[in-house]
């Protein structure tokens, strides 16, 4: 592993038997790395870098700017939502770590420094145990109404589906961030990856199993996605 430097900007080069260049920039704070093939000098990295500089520069604005966004999401003030209702953020030192609702506020206790990670941190696990404890009571109804049965199911921090099915296994991976969606939404995802077990993909067969487990289910994804 060796350094290169860029426009001010530090790279770190990982040497690797493989055929081409590759550049990464990493959250949370834009860290740079190439990893390149064991036989292309340095000059040739430095070239690369250079010839990518403008999109790095770019992608490491994003990645802060994304990363002061996610921080303010979880500083006193701001608005989460648990099951679609909004409460506006309030963390506070206490004798231990605890999340409770409040009226219209959402009551974060921490038993040290009180800083956004520390919040969002035990806001995850409270939203964890929240969307276990529906997940517990919704899927068996489900698998009844449908008679589908998953084998296990599972909560996952996933970026970019709200639900995974493995039809090899019958496993259900459900995303947390539905703790937040209202209550329908998590039901619809329940029922969306029931359904892939008895239909793998997205087609007519399977818009049709929906139609009959859920009815409505077109406008509770209307809302899942906006």
């Amino acid at each position: 592993m060796s350094c290169i430097e860029i426009d001010g900007i530090r790279i770190t080069v990982t040497r690797k038997n493989i055929k081409n260049l590759h550049l990464y920039v990493k959250p949370p704070d834009g860290e740079v790395k190439i990893t390149a093939p064991l036989f292309v000098s340095t000059q040739m990295i430095s070239a690369f870098a250079r010839s990518r500089a403008q999109w790095i520069t770019q992608r490491r604005a994003e990645l802060r700017e994304r990363t002061r966004a996610e921080k303010a999401g979880y500083e006193n003030g701001a608005i989460r939502y648990i099951w679609g209702r909004p409460l506006r953020l309030r963390a506070e030192k206490g004798e231990r770590t605890c999340v409770t609702e409040a009226g219209d506020e959402l009551m974060v206790s921490l038993s040290g420094e009180i800083t956004p990670e520390k919040t969002a941190e035990a806001l995850k696990a409270w939203y964890r145990e929240k969307l276990s404890e529906r997940i517990a009571r919704r899927m068996p109804y489900w698998e009844e109404r449908t008679g589908l049965r998953c084998s296990a199911w599972q909560i996952r921090d996933m970026k970019t589906r709200w639900g995974s099915c493995s039809t090899a296994t019958g496993k259900i991976r459900i995303n947390l961030l539905l703790a937040q969606k209202d209550a329908e939404c998590l039901d619809y995802v329940i029922v969306h990856e029931l359904a892939h077990l008895k239909q793998a993909d997205h087609g007519a067969c399977f818009k049709a199993l929906l139609d009959s487990y859920m009815p409505g289910w077109r406008e509770v994804r209307k809302r899942l996605n906006g």
